[in-house]
């Protein structure tokens, strides 16, 4: 269920201790689901930009690659890939055009080399759309702790635009191709798009108690306290309700009963705290 769940990469990362799934590398193709691009909807709840920015355009840098995602309920549409080495004055101007050209409501970019830089510029010049996102852990295991969302279906594109073989290309040599930026715009889109779903289904939860309960929420699961082997700072786990939780310093994490009792199967996991 755990496997079914958070996806073959993570499990394959997470539980076997096997970064590179058996049946190839992080991303198989076969994940995306697709559609022409005639069918793909017009109107979205949200739309969203994620930079992955170059240091230089030198011929062996890594182009600057910008993915626009439409957003509807728990779906998610591959809308469009820029892909282009630029120039740091004319990388501004672009992201400026580009969300303008897909009405974006966000544009994710990292926050870190040329792109830190470019979120100060952006400031500066009025642009509020731009969020900076700090990464977390390596390339691999940033895109390896998001397939999941690919492998169970969410995930859209459009098996005709020009610019989908060579995406689907680079997502299925990862880590082992010679570029990685339209590998790097996704996944942080996805961890992006993963933590405002979780919030929103904490609100939905919230609701749904409500209606059940006769205006009062009902009470609860029981929260305990595990203690990870220091090894496993730092690590992301993923709950069986679809919510995550990250090893901080202190090694303790509070989960549900519900969501504790996988957990504990795991080596290097003791209970602190509560009954389960």
């Amino acid at each position: 269920k755990i496997r079914a769940t958070v996806g073959e990469a993570t499990w394959s990362t997470q539980w076997l201790q096997r970064p590179t799934p058996a049946g190839g590398g992080i991303v198989q193709v076969k994940w995306f689901r697709r559609c022409p691009i005639e069918k793909i909807p017009e109107t979205f709840d949200r739309v969203v930009q994620s930079w992955d920015t170059a240091n230089t355009t030198a011929e062996w840098s890594d182009f600057s690659v910008c993915t626009t995602w439409g957003i509807r309920e728990n779906t998610v549409y591959l809308l469009h890939v820029f892909r282009k080495r630029l120039l740091f004055p004319d990388l501004k101007r672009t992201v400026i055009e580009q969300a303008a050209a897909f009405n974006a409501e966000v544009v994710l970019i990292e926050n870190r080399a040329s792109g830190q830089q470019l979120l100060q510029d952006l400031s500066r010049a009025g642009f509020t759309k731009a969020t900076g996102i700090d990464p977390e852990r390596d390339k691999e295991m940033r895109m390896a702790s998001q397939t999941a969302i690919i492998e169970n279906g969410f995930v859209v594109i459009a098996e005709d635009a020009p610019w989908t073989r060579e995406y689907l290309y680079e997502m299925e040599t990862f880590p082992n191709g010679k570029y990685d930026d339209q590998v790097d715009s996704t996944s942080q889109f996805f961890g992006w798009f993963n933590n405002v779903r979780v919030a929103f289904w904490g609100l939905r939860e919230y609701y749904r108690q409500l209606a059940e309960g006769g205006g009062r929420p009902q009470k609860k699961s029981e929260m305990v306290t595990l203690r990870v082997a220091p090894e496993m700072m730092g690590m992301t786990f993923y709950l069986m309700d679809g919510q995550c939780v990250r090893a901080e310093a202190d090694l303790l994490i509070r989960v549900s009963t519900e969501n504790a009792r996988p957990l504990l199967r795991m080596m290097g996991i003791t209970l602190v705290e509560g009954e389960v």
